[in-house]
């Protein structure tokens, strides 16, 4: 997972299994993935499922969509 992230733009923050971009943060435990932005900065949007069924690449590229946009 944390190959994934990084490969993609992401950073490591100082809090375990947390990760950034922009004002983008993805972070996973054991069981979930969750990912969101900075409503201050854009208009707000946030994700959270279970670890087991979450494709993480395709989640990231969402995410660049919004980046984009």
């Amino acid at each position: 997972m944390e190959s994934v992230l990084l490969k993609m733009g992401y950073t490591k923050s100082s809090e375990s299994n947390e990760y950034v971009k922009g004002n983008w943060t993805v972070r996973f435990d054991n069981e979930c993935v969750e990912a969101f932005n900075n409503p201050d900065i854009e208009a707000g949007w946030h994700f959270i499922g279970p670890i087991e069924k979450v494709d993480l690449e395709q989640l990231l590229l969402e995410i660049d969509e919004f980046i984009i946009q």
